[in-house]
C-alpha cells in the first residue's frame, strides 16, 4: 500500500466513525493520527497525512464544528439534559473552541428552567418524601452538578414546591 491508499483507508475509517455519531474537528485530531501509526513505516510524516484528512473531511462536510453543537446540545437536551455551562464544559472537553460555543449559545438559547424542572419532576418522589430543606438541598445540588446557574435552579424549585403541593392537596 502506498501513502495515498493508506490515506484513503484511514479517510473511509473516519466516515464510518463519523456516521455513527458526529465528532468535533479536535476528537478526529487525536483519532487519525492512532491510525496512521499502524502505517509509520509507509507513511512519511504522520502530521501532514492527519492534516490532509482532516481537511477532506472538512471539505466533504463530514466535519463541522458548528453542526457537532448543535447535534451535542440537541442529544443532550432530550437524553440527559444539562444547562448551558454543562454543556459547554463538556464540548470544550471535545476540544470544541470556546468563542464558538459563546456565538452558538448567543444565537440559540437553551430553556434552562424548562431543563431543570424537568429533572426535578423525574425526582420528585422521592424529593418529596424529604423535608423541605433537605428536598431544597438535594435539588440544589443535582441541578448544579449539570451546569445550571443558581438563578434557574431558584425557578425551578418553586416549581417543583408548586408541583408538590398540588399533588398533596
Amino acid at each position: 500500500m502506498d501513502e495515498h491508499e493508506i490515506e484513503d483507508l484511514i479517510f473511509q475509517k473516519c466516515v464510518s466513525l463519523i456516521m455513527g455519531r458526529p465528532h468535533s474537528i479536535h476528537e478526529m485530531m487525536l483519532y487519525i493520527p492512532k491510525k496512521l501509526k499502524h502505517f509509520e513505516g509507509t507513511i512519511r510524516n504522520i502530521d501532514e497525512a492527519s492534516a490532509r484528512i482532516i481537511e477532506r473531511l472538512i471539505e466533504r462536510e463530514y466535519l463541522d464544528d458548528l453542526k457537532f453543537i448543535e447535534w451535542w446540545v440537541d442529544n443532550r437536551t432530550y437524553f440527559r439534559p444539562r444547562g448551558v455551562r454543562g454543556l459547554m464544559s463538556e464540548l470544550m472537553q471535545k476540544g470544541v473552541d470556546k468563542n464558538l460555543l459563546e456565538e452558538f449559545f448567543a444565537n440559540n438559547p437553551v430553556e434552562e428552567v424548562e431543563l431543570a424542572t424537568r429533572i426535578l419532576i423525574k425526582k420528585a418522589k422521592v424529593l418529596a418524601e424529604l423535608d423541605i430543606p433537605t428536598r431544597k438541598k438535594k435539588a440544589t445540588d443535582l441541578l448544579l452538578r449539570k451546569g445550571f446557574p443558581y438563578s434557574v435552579i431558584q425557578v425551578a424549585l418553586e416549581h417543583l414546591e408548586n408541583l408538590l403541593y398540588n399533588t398533596t392537596n
